[in-house]
């Protein structure tokens, strides 16, 4: 077995769906910056969790929002419309923590100001 360990950004909100034996499955995607030859590039790995965790925690899986996963990550080659070969980089999530999202960093950093700029700045 191989495993990979990725931390990223969702690109979009997390999907909730249900496998053909009706076992609960979550499906998001996310970001994977890196720099090559001084230049960002970004990877996209689509991501599967099933059953119970995969049916609770899609609904704090948003856009946005940085997750660490690790998992069994699976490679298959496409080709698109145009006859190129595409890769598709994906992975089966057995262990996943939330980092942290945009709102809660903006709310954090609100605060930060707000005590930062103290009582003693407040014209009334």
């Amino acid at each position: 077995m191989i495993k990979t360990i990725a931390i990223g950004t969702l690109g979009r909100d997390a999907e909730l769906k249900q496998s053909q034996a009706g076992k609960p499955y979550c499906k998001f995607s996310i970001a994977i910056n890196k720099k090559v030859k001084g230049e960002k590039v970004t990877i996209w790995m689509n991501c599967l969790l099933f059953g119970n965790a995969g049916a609770s925690l899609h609904q704090y899986l948003v856009k946005g929002s940085k997750v660490f996963v690790e998992g069994e990550p699976e490679i298959k080659t496409y080709q698109d419309k145009m006859g190129n070969v595409k890769i598709d980089l994906s992975m089966i999530v057995q262990t996943i923590d939330l980092i942290g999202d945009k709102r809660q960093e903006k709310a954090e950093s609100m605060a930060q100001f707000m005590d930062d700029l103290g009582n003693d700045d407040i014209p009334f």
